[in-house]
């Protein structure tokens, strides 16, 4: 009786380990398949038509690799149990399966590894494409902003500002989102306090505040853009109603003045392209100034204003303004009196409106003990032309040569301006007049200490 079931006990074992090694044989011939076909790959073997195909398929066989060797490390394990169960621990075959399992796991986490490695890889190739996108959109709305895309009118620069922002948007927010997958990766495999973890925190709160700012770019380029809308509109229902008008007195009177119709549609074009002009003028002087929404509504009014109330167009006062920020001039002193100042100056002297502007920023820097307005400067120079044998324009040429010597000697702008005045009366112009006021103050100081106790 004891024999038989001895019998049938090798009988059992026989069958089960011919069929544990079948399942270890079919899940190793799975096994080096998948890894003849990852060693394809990864030679690039199979024909792919970029770098980012051959990456993506070494994950996907990596992972289909990865669940083959999870099969063969369950196999060797339940013929591991099964045999220990039966033979005990200590029996040759027991102890190979053992062998064999802490192999299988030693490749299957070699493989999740390398299948990490691919994925980080990838998402570094990912991000570093997101980032070449993102500075090229960001070298795109620079270029807009400073005006270099030649736009015809200020709309149009800002609908291409608002275009590129929507298009920054959107990749600021796929990359959030790549960031995301990789911290909540790292987060999985290392653990939240790991450096990987804590390195994708900080980038996605650094790119959050970069979408933040785009968002509010965005919203004030589209305030703009509705209020230039508005102002064309208002001018466009200006425009409609004197049309209405003048087509109700042309139909009249046209067939006695046949030409008035052209002359109007003349008017009403070249007063369209006026109000394009000034909203480009006043953008190149944004791009220049840098000024917020608030001082560019004050600096648009007074350029309107002076256009209303000098020989100069609106148009032309904002290149006055413009001119005078390149000069120097603060947003304060333009607004208070200096581009007056500046083009009466340009008025009283004949000027271009940057030579006023030069004449301008020469007083108010290097007399600044002065403390002299664009006006100030405007009244004193026009009244030594007038007192004189000279004009602004000459005594500008006389400044440009002496103020800085002049300054530092303690003369005020209104002393030098003077001088350069009575120099004129006596046949001294222009930069021979500002170089000879120059060389004798220059001589008025004392090189020895005998000349400077007498001068005490």
């Amino acid at each position: 009786m004891m024999a038989n079931e001895m019998n049938n006990l090798v009988v059992r074992l026989s069958l089960d380990n011919v069929n544990f090694r079948q399942g270890i044989a079919n899940s190793g011939r799975a096994v080096r398949t998948l890894q003849n076909e990852l060693k394809s790959v990864s030679t690039g073997m199979g024909g792919f038509a970029n770098a980012s195909q051959q990456t993506q398929a070494k994950m996907n066989t990596l992972s289909r690799l990865i669940e083959a060797q999870k099969e063969k490390v369950r196999a060797l394990r339940q013929a591991y149990d099964q045999n220990k169960a039966k033979l005990g621990e200590n029996d040759a075959a027991t102890q190979r399966y053992a062998s064999q399992v802490n192999k299988a796991v030693a490749d299957l986490n070699r493989f999740e590894n390398e299948l990490k490695q691919v994925n980080r890889q990838a998402e570094q190739k990912g991000m570093d494409k997101l980032n070449n996108s993102l500075k090229s959109l960001q070298a795109e709305f620079q270029s807009i902003t400073t005006g270099m895309g030649g736009f015809s009118n200020a709309t149009e620069q800002t609908r291409a500002k608002v275009d590129v922002l929507s298009r920054m948007i959107d990749k600021q927010k796929e990359k959030i989102r790549e960031l995301q997958q990789a911290y909540n990766r790292a987060k999985a495999e290392e653990g939240e306090a790991s450096q990987s973890a804590q390195r994708y925190a900080e980038q996605i709160h650094r790119a959050t505040g970069e979408l933040n700012r785009f968002e509010n770019e965005l919203r004030q380029s589209n305030h703009e853009l509705e209020q230039q809308g508005n102002r064309l509109l208002n001018f466009g229902t200006r425009m409609e109603t004197l049309g209405n008008h003048l087509q109700n007195a042309g139909m009249q009177i046209g067939m006695v003045f046949g030409g008035m119709t052209y002359a109007i549609g003349r008017g009403l074009k070249s007063a369209v392209e006026e109000s394009m002009n000034f909203e480009q003028q006043m953008a190149n002087v944004k791009a220049v100034s840098g000024s917020t929404g608030e001082e560019m509504k004050k600096l648009s009014e007074l350029a309107i204003n002076m256009g209303e109330t000098t020989k100069y167009s609106s148009v032309q006062a904002g290149q006055g303004i413009e001119e005078l920020i390149k000069a120097g001039v603060s947003l304060t002193d333009i607004i208070n009196g200096g581009l007056e100042g500046a083009l009466n100056l340009a008025t009283a002297g004949e000027l271009e409106l940057g030579e006023a502007a030069e004449i301008a920023s020469t007083a108010l820097n290097a007399f600044k003990a002065d403390h002299l307005s664009v006006a100030d400067a405007a009244n004193i120079l026009s009244g030594a032309a007038n007192a004189s044998a000279t004009d602004v324009r000459e005594l500008k040429y006389g400044l440009a040569a002496s103020s800085a010597v002049a300054a530092g000697a303690g003369m005020t702008f209104k002393d030098t301006a003077t001088t350069l005045a009575v120099f004129a009366q006596n046949g001294l112009k222009g930069s021979d007049a500002g170089t000879s006021l120059k060389t004798m103050l220059m001589r008025l100081n004392p090189t020895t200490k005998e000349a400077y106790n007498q001068m005490r």
